[in-house]
């Protein structure tokens, strides 16, 4: 994600304060974003409206049931060419092959003598990493200015295809990450102060930032302007 929100940040004219070698470019095929489908301003709440644990062991059940492997085979990282195309199979199938994906590579994985390409990063800190995300106690609460959440609808990208995978893959989406998915909407609105939401249509966990890169920025600059009047 670093790489479109870099990009955005550009195009927005905010300057971040750390620097990246990622860049991310509009696919000229990418399906458009409508406007902000919904936004939402409810009063505070004083306690949280949800179980956090709760959701957290949902989160936590949910990448034990994915039913589609999320991490390269060592066949997949016989080549950088073979890493590309898992990447691009798996993650972003429908869009153009974005720019920002090509660096956000380059920069996990370094090819190696015989051309094979091997993670920068151990598995070890996959783990500690992962621990982190679900054992981290978000408290939307403290949040005291008005906060724009960008959601897409679905975690993996849809298949077309009628296949047996192509269907577990929408069972699991159904049973597990859309209703967690909801939860932490309905959590976000109710514990923020000023809560703006919209689910980006077109989009999946690794495509909301390259998608229509153009429309992403024209929604966050609508929720800035408006709240700069």
């Amino acid at each position: 994600m670093l790489p479109a929100v870099y990009a955005l940040l550009s195009l927005l004219q905010i300057a971040p304060q750390v620097s990246t070698n990622h860049s991310s470019t509009v696919p000229a095929a990418a399906p458009a974003l409508d406007s902000i489908d919904r936004v939402t301003l409810p009063a505070n709440r004083k306690e949280p409206l949800f179980d956090t644990p709760r959701l957290r062991a949902a989160l936590i059940k949910s990448f034990e049931a994915i039913p589609t492997p999320i991490t390269p085979s060592p066949a997949d990282q016989q080549s950088f060419d073979a890493l590309r195309a898992w990447f691009r199979r798996t993650w972003v199938p429908d869009i153009p092959w974005p720019p920002s994906w090509e660096a956000h590579m380059r920069d996990l994985a370094d090819v190696q003598p015989d051309g094979s390409t091997r993670y920068r990063q151990t598995d070890s800190v996959n783990a500690l990493m992962f621990e982190s995300l679900v054992a981290y106690q978000k408290d939307f609460r403290k949040v005291t200015v008005p906060a724009l959440a960008l959601w897409a609808p679905l975690f993996l990208p849809e298949s077309k295809a009628d296949t047996a995978a192509a269907r577990k893959v929408a069972q699991w989406e159904k049973d597990y990450f859309a209703p967690f998915r909801e939860k932490s909407i309905r959590r976000f609105n109710a514990e923020v102060v000023q809560a703006a939401d919209t689910v980006l249509p077109n989009t999946s966990h690794a495509s909301i930032g390259a998608v229509d890169v153009d429309g992403l920025v024209r929604i966050i600059r609508e929720f800035l302007e408006a709240r700069a009047k």
